[in-house]
């Protein structure tokens, strides 16, 4: 009984030993956990900020060419049809060739558009007997590829005739003419010349000699009635011929401010109606036009480097050459390029690296979330020492990137691979 009782009062000691705790005990357990630090690397490495978005090849102007007119605006590649009647039958040109004056752009119905340098429109068709500026800049420009045999005038006379001639011959096409081949123009002439020698022989017939003793002579009024009729037959043929032959059809021959240039854009629909817009060409250079976020349009400023990959994957350079209003939300940013691009590549679409910032080499660089203001307002991060003590280190900051900043210690060495605070958990 008296070992069963020691035991009893042992084991409540024990029990009582276990759960009592001193008021410091309960104190301490009662009081919130010590946080621990969380912490991040200082790593050294090259930090680039970088805008990407996607861009559209493009020239700085364009002259479209449509079916014996210009086209203004843009239309979409290949344009609508355009209401004028004939048949795509041939293209001449592709995009990336280069057009030059008395050069052939493309086939309609069979027949040619020959481009020439002019700031005149092509408005009419010019004919024999035609004055006028529009005239004399095709004579200007017939005579600057070496075709024109005679004067440069504003009349359409025989040396523009001739002209138009060497033109198309060169070109591989027969030369237009007023009749259009249809043997008009030789019948009129033929008729013409009929009346004048109709009125010759009447007036020959007047003036010869009396055959016959007691013969009336002809009226000096007949005289000079079949001379008149001799000379108005003569005039009519030499007007008649003096219309007729060789012409310059508004729809076959297109003027543009400036040649040789560059085609951008050649439809593809042969065999079928004419679009509305059959070729672009540029005489200026191709840049890169991308749109990017308002928001993003601020890291950019001209010069801002760029890269540009095009769909070949190849990269060329460039940089911001000037930025305009999109939307309300967005920006057109104009890339001017390094090297000058192949004009195939006009209206293609490529991939826009901006780089908005970048150091020169080699950088210390934290998380951003290490950064803290000391009282003064000065910038610092706190890198813990070998024996876990927090030191406070005051730093510049430069460029912001790939989700780090870089540092620049003031007063302090700051070595990649310490550790620095980004918070307590």
């Amino acid at each position: 009984m008296t070992v069963i009782a020691a035991l009893l009062m042992g084991a409540s000691g024990f029990v009582a030993g276990r759960f009592i705790q001193s008021p410091q005990q309960v104190a301490a357990e009662a009081a919130p956990p010590v946080p621990s630090l969380i912490t991040a690397e200082v790593v050294q490495q090259r930090l680039s900020s970088t805008v990407i978005t996607r861009g559209t090849v493009s020239a700085l102007s364009e002259v479209n060419i449509g079916y014996g007119m210009l086209v203004k605006g843009d239309s979409g590649p290949g344009g609508e049809v355009g209401g004028a009647s004939g048949i795509l039958t041939a293209m001449h040109v592709r995009p990336g060739d280069q057009i030059r004056a008395g050069g052939v752009l493309a086939e309609v119905s069979g027949r040619p558009i020959i481009l020439l340098p002019g700031s005149r429109v092509m408005y009419r068709d010019m004919a024999p007997g035609a004055t006028g500026p529009d005239v004399l800049q095709l004579n200007q420009a017939l005579d600057a590829l070496g075709y024109l045999p005679g004067r440069v005038t504003e009349s359409f006379g025989w040396a523009t005739q001739q002209g138009l001639t060497s033109l198309y011959r060169a070109a591989g096409y027969a030369v237009a003419t007023t009749d259009g081949g249809s043997g008009e123009d030789a019948k009129r002439v033929a008729a013409a010349q009929s009346a004048v020698t109709a009125a010759e022989r009447n007036l020959a017939k007047l003036k010869e000699p009396v055959a016959s003793e007691g013969a009336v002579p002809p009226a000096a009024a007949d005289i000079r009635a079949a001379e008149d009729d001799v000379a108005s037959a003569r005039t009519a043929l030499d007007v008649t011929k003096a219309m007729i032959g060789v012409i310059a059809p508004q729809r076959e021959i297109q003027f543009i401010p400036e040649l040789p240039a560059n085609v951008v854009m050649a439809a593809t629909d042969v065999g079928f109606a004419t679009p509305a817009v059959i070729a672009r060409v540029t005489t200026s250079d191709l840049e890169v036009v991308a749109t990017v976020a308002a928001s993003q349009a601020g890291l950019l400023a001209e010069g801002t480097p760029v890269e540009i990959q095009l769909p070949d994957q190849t990269t060329v350079t460039g940089a911001v050459s000037g930025i305009a209003w999109g939307d309300t939300s967005t920006r057109q940013v104009h890339v001017r390029l390094d090297a000058p691009l192949d004009y195939a590549l006009a209206r293609q679409d490529v991939k826009v690296t901006f780089t908005a910032a970048q150091t020169a080499g080699e950088v210390l660089a934290v998380p951003p979330g290490a950064l803290s203001s000391s009282p003064s307002g000065a910038l610092r991060v706190t890198v813990v020492g070998a024996d876990r003590a927090l030191i406070p280190v005051e730093v510049t900051v430069g460029v912001h990137a790939d989700g780090l900043v870089e540092i620049n210690p003031v007063d302090a060495v700051v070595n990649p691979g310490d550790l620095v605070v980004i918070g307590a958990g």
